[in-house]
């Protein structure tokens, strides 16, 4: 089905579809999507979606899938992928629109069977990220990363040090001789 050549912007189409039943056949809708593509949109899901699981485990850190950012994800790459409807970066209320109106189900059915193929390249990106993330290697990674995150840099711990050098110097330079006497006694006369 051809519509305009041009992008077509989310509150434009639902203008043209409060006006007229069937605003769908205004799109431009392709049949086929090239596997690059799919594999790119894939790969960019799974980086949007997999993420860092709410509940720790043992301080270890588990990911698992935002499965609700998984289905707006699904859906704004589909509907970008195969038709010249462009959405807005946050588009939740838009696909709820869509869905809603039934339109996104029409779309659905015309390219059916393409999109079925990007699902599964979809599903199993996002099983190789888990898996990747939630092996032994991976989370050891993660771990390490974390650390090496808080570790200050070399200014820093200086900065530190110089700063801690310079109060046990003021405590020593304060210190009264029946102190150090006490102290003797407490760390057995070394």
């Amino acid at each position: 089905m051809k519509g305009n050549k041009n992008n077509m912007k989310f509150e434009e189409f639902k203008i043209e579809h409060e006006k007229q039943e069937n605003a769908v056949n205004k799109l431009e809708i392709r049949q086929y999507v090239p596997l690059t593509t799919k594999k790119m949109i894939a790969e960019i899901i799974a980086e949007k979606c997999v993420v860092k699981s709410s509940k720790e485990n043992i301080n270890l850190s588990m990911f698992e899938i935002d499965y609700v950012h998984l289905i707006v994800s699904k859906m704004s790459a589909i509907i970008s992928a195969y038709t010249d409807l462009k959405l807005s970066e946050d588009a939740y209320t838009e696909i709820d629109y869509l869905k809603s109106e039934k339109i996104y189900e029409a779309i659905i059915t015309i390219i059916k069977d393409d999109v079925k193929e990007l699902d599964e390249i979809i599903d199993k990106e996002l099983e190789n990220k888990l898996k990747a993330q939630n092996s032994i290697e991976g989370i050891l990674i993660n771990t390490v990363n974390t650390l090496i995150s808080k570790i200050p840099d070399e200014k820093t711990a200086n900065k530190f040090i110089g700063n801690f050098i310079k109060k046990i110097d003021k405590v020593i330079k304060n210190i009264k001789p029946e102190q150090i006497e006490e102290l003797k006694k407490l760390t057995n006369g070394r």
